[in-house]
């Protein structure tokens, strides 16, 4: 048998931060409570309380998970990413730097390196590719 308990409107008041304003306290089945708990256990981001209003909604429980292959593609993807913006950042300052400059020779020299990062950039498009197919090829095959 479960056992509902509520809260008076003054309490509920003050801790309406969220979408659910009434908070209901239930004892249950040590049984009911490990299954509850097996579910929850399996996605870090799910709270006993997302669980329990999934379970009494109706619908499924989603449970999100990441292979240890997909958490090091994500890792080689956030290590890309900083790779561009870095470089992005040395692009504008040459640009800048060119656009000032009044002087054939030193516009030609920041035209070098601008090529130089072009090459660097071409390198980390091949290896994005490499990476996505990876993951595409992971993912699909599921």
């Amino acid at each position: 048998m479960i056992y509902f308990k509520t809260l008076d409107l003054m309490t509920i008041e003050k801790k309406r931060k969220t979408n659910y304003p009434h908070r209901i306290e239930s004892r249950i089945s040590d049984r009911k409570f490990k299954e509850l708990y097996s579910i929850k256990i399996k996605d870090e981001k799910l709270s006993m309380s997302d669980v329990v209003r999934t379970v009494l909604d109706g619908k499924p429980v989603l449970i999100k998970t990441v292979s240890n292959g997909d958490q090091a593609s994500f890792e080689k993807l956030v290590d890309i990413c900083t790779d561009l913006h870095q470089i992005g950042i040395n692009i504008n300052q040459l640009v800048g730097e060119f656009h000032q400059s009044n002087q054939a020779v030193h516009r030609f020299l920041l035209g070098k390196k601008l090529l130089k990062y072009q090459t660097e950039i071409e390198i980390i498009v091949t290896d994005l590719n490499n990476l996505l197919a990876q993951i595409q090829q992971r993912w699909l095959s599921e």
